[in-house]
């Protein structure tokens, strides 16, 4: 669950000047919203890619073992 806190945390660096000095307009709340979920997405998959591996390879090492 890193993911979120790192796209905060990118969200603030990247638009917080903005938010401090209330110029922001309907694009940067969008980037706002949109950066932790696509920090978000990228960990999420990643994570997936990472499972579904290792889930390969212990089927293939139980198939092994049975043979």
């Amino acid at each position: 669950m890193v993911g979120l806190p790192i796209g905060l945390l990118q969200a603030v660096i990247n638009q917080g000047d903005v938010w401090l000095r209330h110029e922001q307009t309907a694009g940067t709340v969008v980037k706002t919203l949109v950066s932790p979920l696509v920090t978000f997405s990228v960990a999420l998959i990643s994570a997936a890619g990472v499972w579904v591996e290792q889930q390969r390879r212990s089927l293939a090492e139980s198939q092994t073992s049975k043979s």
